[in-house]
């Protein structure tokens, strides 16, 4: 069985991360205005924060960092 829903280009993610970061709207405001799940979009947000546009790639999937990645966000969480 395949899977269901709509896949979403790295473009399209990037537009609807773009108005909840750059806009300040809130993420279940736009995730209601554009019929997106707001689960995924606050996954799509912390994805795009920690690992950047090339995050948003392959989302679905695991992710696979490399220990430089792994050793900044532990540094970066450790400094706040």
């Amino acid at each position: 069985m395949g899977r269901k829903g709509i896949r979403y280009s790295v473009e399209q993610k990037l537009f609807f991360i773009n108005l909840v970061l750059k806009n300040d709207l809130k993420i279940k405001r736009v995730a209601c205005r554009y019929h997106l799940d707001h689960h995924n979009l606050k996954r799509w947000i912390n994805l795009y924060q920690r690992l950047g546009p090339d995050g948003l790639e392959n989302s679905h999937t695991q992710q696979v960092v490399s220990w430089d990645t792994k050793t900044k966000i532990i540094r970066r969480y450790l400094n706040d």
